[in-house]
């Protein structure tokens, strides 16, 4: 999808792949870099990509001439890609001078063209959608993304060109076993020179300006153990910053981006530390939440090649320290140190997430974790509640991704904290489970013979 700046193609892109996956704002320029998706539409698998919005240099819309340079390079690699490209105007606007430069840098291209004249749905845009044959295109639409007007003869549209050029549906599912990742951290740390970096292409729009990002990119690799996706995310303030309706969707986007990863890769900018010799406490209030929703977390030091070579053992040992002490039920946690800029370290991200996301979605036997269970009690016996000695019958994993323990007790309600800490810290090394979050629970059996 291409066109001008608001005139509905993140609309029509979220419609297809059913979820909000593009932000929308009425801000011009929301959408800076392309973003791709899987959806099906007919009776085809079909890769949608989301470019952002065409402007030339005397109408920038409050972007600098040197953003807005980055963003049509972003475009042109998006079309670059495509089978099919939609061009998409804005029949309340009508046709803008952008929307004729634009067809002619269109009617260059060899893919096939179509014309989609949306919000047409008013009898007042008719005037529009006759102006749009000027730009002479042969095929030409009317439709409402919002309203889902006319959708139907686009599916067809795309539907018929699949059958022309012979292709497919695949039916085995494609992301299947797959490793979802993603990069988190705060605002112009380098998450997105990380991707580029690891990567090895300019495939995320990246600025010395920080909050360059706002949507979240999927990129979609393959190692020698399977698929990943890594998303890149916007930078996240702490929420007293956060003021404007935009910068509060793309935080959010953030934050669902997050639970619904396996691992996230956690970006911190190590010259930054060297300077404060602290984290920073939007970095742990970051890596908290990772924490909390349960994902495997691995920290990346970025900017490591500023820190003087006598100072790197120190600071990284500080790290380690202050982060253990911090976020004790991730002892453990895999800490890389790498540079975007120089590509210091990057080829131990990948091996390092596998390893502790093999571990994350681990399921181990219950006749494994009740010979862990006798040794544990056997070194630390319960403790007594009301006079009466606490017993533990067994335990199981009830799930894994994140693994969940149930511990079957005589009294769940009175359970000691810090006994259930020290059983979880146990269970961790005796499965060589560290830097992975664990969830214990409690639940009391039947009593046959209560009354």
């Amino acid at each position: 999808f291409v066109g001008r700046p608001n005139v509905g193609k993140s609309t029509l892109f979220n419609r297809f792949v059913k979820s909000g996956k593009a932000i929308i704002h009425d801000l011009p320029g929301v959408t800076r870099d392309y973003k791709q998706a899987e959806a099906k539409i007919g009776n085809y698998q079909c890769t949608l990509i989301d470019t952002p919005g065409y402007e030339s240099d005397d109408n920038t819309q409050g972007l600098s001439k040197g953003l807005s340079h980055l963003m049509r390079e972003k475009m042109h690699l998006g079309m670059a890609q495509a089978d099919i490209i939609v061009f998409v105007l804005d029949a309340l606007s009508g046709v803008c001078p952008d929307d004729a430069e634009l067809a002619r840098i269109l009617h260059q291209q060899s893919q096939k063209i179509l014309l989609l004249v949306n919000k047409a749905d008013r009898d007042s845009t008719q005037a529009t959608l006759l102006d749009a044959y000027r730009l002479g295109f042969e095929d030409i639409l009317p439709i409402s993304a919002a309203h889902g007007n006319h959708v139907g003869d686009l599916i067809d549209y795309i539907d018929n060109y699949m059958i022309d050029h012979d292709n497919p549906v695949d039916s085995d599912d494609r992301y299947s076993q797959l490793m979802r990742c993603c990069v988190v951290g705060r605002p112009n740390v380098g998450k997105s020179s990380l991707i580029n970096a690891m990567i090895g292409e300019d495939r995320v729009l990246t600025s010395n300006m920080a909050g360059t990002t706002r949507d979240s990119i999927a990129i979609y690799l393959r190692d020698d153990m399977g698929k990943i996706i890594l998303n890149d995310t916007a930078g996240i303030r702490r929420k007293s910053r956060v003021e404007k309706s935009l910068e509060k969707m793309t935080v959010q986007e953030s934050l669902y981006i997050v639970r619904f990863s396996d691992v996230c890769l956690c970006v911190l900018d190590a010259d930054q530390f060297y300077h404060a010799k602290t984290i920073e406490k939007q970095d742990a209030q970051i890596i908290r939440y990772v924490v909390e929703e349960g994902r495997t977390i691995v920290i990346l030091l970025n900017k490591w090649d500023k820190i003087p070579y006598k100072d790197r053992d120190i600071l990284c040992n500080t790290i380690c320290e202050q982060i253990s002490y911090q976020f004790p039920r991730i002892t453990g946690v895999p800490i890389l140190t790498v540079s975007a800029h120089n590509n210091m370290g990057l080829e131990m991200i990948i091996p390092t997430m596998r390893q502790y996301w093999q571990l994350w979605c681990h399921h181990i036997s219950t006749s494994a974790l009740n010979k862990w269970l006798e040794e544990a009690l056997i070194n630390h016996t319960p403790p007594l509640i009301r006079g009466r000695r606490l017993k533990i019958r067994y335990v199981t994993q009830a799930k894994s991704r994140p693994p969940r323990f149930v511990l079957f007790t005589n009294n769940s309600k009175d359970f000691p904290q810090d006994y259930l800490r020290y059983l979880e810290n146990h269970l961790r090394l005796y499965f060589d489970l560290s830097g992975i979050p664990l969830r214990l629970a409690i639940r009391q059996g039947n009593n046959p013979y209560h009354q």
